[in-house]
């Protein structure tokens, strides 16, 4: 699929989603009482979910964070989501319980 028409999607759709959901969100807090902040335990975390698609480039510069976040919860499932071209330089880095590809040669697909 064209980068360009990834780029539009992320922006417009992408944006409109996150609305919808922070409305969502908002109204669900008011109306269960559920507080906005919390202090999360170490053993609390069980799944982690990181979305990186684009550039093999800017995963190499987040590898430290990835072994950041494999230190600092070290019981926690680390999923990557990404782009199937990212695979296999994202099996080298060896950071990650599950990665997720996502085929984006077509926009059906996508």
């Amino acid at each position: 699929m064209n980068i360009n028409l990834m780029r539009f999607l992320d922006k417009r759709v992408g944006s409109i989603l996150c609305f919808i959901f922070a409305v969502i969100l908002k109204y669900k807090r008011t109306i269960f009482s559920l507080k906005k902040t919390s202090i999360i335990e170490q053993s609390d975390v069980k799944n982690i979910l990181c979305a990186k698609f684009l550039g093999a480039g800017s995963l190499f510069l987040a590898w430290p964070m990835f072994k950041a976040l494999r230190e600092r919860y070290p019981n926690a499932n680390i999923y990557i989501i990404t782009f199937k071209s990212n695979k296999e330089f994202l099996e080298i880095l060896n950071c990650f319980d599950v990665i997720l590809p996502v085929r984006n040669k077509c926009f059906w697909h996508f």
